[in-house]
């Protein structure tokens, strides 16, 4: 497997993270686009390149996380593909590693969805899985399992393509050992043979797309009104799922959805394969896609003024006369924070602690109101 590379170049006199703050070490105050689990991430302007970029925060003296991370830059080096979320470069400052990777406006396709209350169509399903399957052949070709394949790990831009992400839980095959025997993934997209047999390939990514395209049509994967832990069990045992009301879709879908979601896996197509499939050759563009980003752009600005944390930060870049006046934005904030550079995160302190110190006195009020009725039940529980 390849290794990463690090910079020891200062990324902050590359890239302009939006929000105020002086340094990594205050990276938390940053305006965050979404709650990773790595870390959190932040919309950046690259001074050098004059694009957009998605900046990721690692502490790095977080062993678990660092291993968790060489795998998904070594898998995304390897991955040239417009269809996968491309990889800036790593640097490092002050404790904390900053990886930096493609912006994607639209954010996670399954974020983007309930930011502006919709569900896709058949024509725009359609169009999501070819760019997916895309690139899902880059990865198998490299022997590459994403293995967490569902609406949360396919990324929309501002001009309605589709890219891969949270390539982290990927695995590599070699000759030696061409079938993975740990379970990890979301247990709604799990393909049977996770659960049954204990080993698997590249297929089981397969049954996680065909259990997407129905998420993407119907707001939710099947089983998702049972917890989690029944459905490992009803998975294996139950048979293919299938889109409610199927009648109301056509058949190529339909089809579709069948030939994915086919239990015996040895028979389940390739990514490859599935390219040929009538569902995905008709696709002819993703113009269905940039309407939809055009259509609900408004609504995700919203949200994102409002203080939404998802990825789809849909404050696009400004027009380019006035990429300059970025540059020399930056220069001034920079020199605005040089003359005052903690009093923006004292204010913040100063109510988080009022925040806290109100709950917890409403926290006590609440038990000595307990407290005080008769038979008042104890560790929480009340009778029916």
């Amino acid at each position: 497997m390849v290794k990463f590379k690090i910079s020891d170049e200062d990324p902050e006199k590359i890239f302009k993270v939006f929000g105020s703050v002086n340094s990594v070490r205050q990276s938390v105050r940053y305006k965050s686009l979404c709650d990773r689990a790595q870390g959190p991430s932040f919309k950046a302007w690259n001074r050098h390149d004059q694009h957009l970029a998605s900046i990721e925060l690692l502490k790095e003296d977080l062993p678990a996380d660092r291993a968790f991370l060489e795998t998904e830059l070594a898998d995304l080096e390897q991955c040239h593909s417009p269809f996968i979320v491309s990889y800036k470069g790593t640097y490092r400052k002050q404790g904390y590693l900053w990886i930096v990777t493609e912006y994607c406006a639209g954010g996670a396709l399954n974020d983007f969805m309930k930011i502006c209350d919709v569900v896709l169509d058949e024509e725009q399903i359609a169009c999501v899985m070819k760019m997916a399957l895309q690139g899902l052949d880059c990865l198998h070709s490299l022997g590459v399992i994403h293995r967490d394949i569902k609406g949360g790990s396919i990324f929309i831009t501002q001009s309605g393509d589709c890219k891969l992400s949270n390539v982290g839980l990927s695995a590599e095959l070699t000759a030696l050992m061409p079938k993975r025997h740990t379970m990890i993934g979301s247990p709604y997209w799990m393909a049977p043979e996770v659960l049954q047999e204990g080993s698997y390939d590249c297929k089981v990514d397969i049954w996680s797309l065909g259990i997407t395209a129905i998420e993407l049509g119907n707001g939710k994967p099947p089983l998702a009104d049972i917890h989690p832990m029944r459905a490992l069990f009803a998975i294996p045992n139950n048979p293919p799922p299938t889109m409610p009301d199927s009648s109301k879709w056509s058949h190529d879908f339909n089809d579709f959805l069948r030939v994915c979601l086919m239990k015996d896996h040895a028979v389940r197509p390739t990514a490859r394969e599935l390219l040929a499939h009538p569902f995905i050759h008709n696709v002819k563009s993703n113009s269905v896609l940039t309407k939809l980003m055009a259509d609900c752009r408004k609504r995700v600005e919203t949200f994102h003024r409002l203080g939404g944390c998802a990825e789809g930060d849909a404050d696009e870049l400004p027009e380019i006369e006035s990429k300059q006046s970025i540059i020399e934005a930056t220069n001034d904030e920079t020199k605005s924070q040089s003359k005052q550079p903690t009093e923006e995160f004292v204010g913040e302190e100063e109510e988080e602690e009022q925040e806290r110190s109100q709950l917890e006195q409403q926290r006590l009020e609440n038990m000595r109101e307990t407290n005080s009725q008769p038979n008042s039940p104890r560790c929480g529980f009340r009778p029916s």
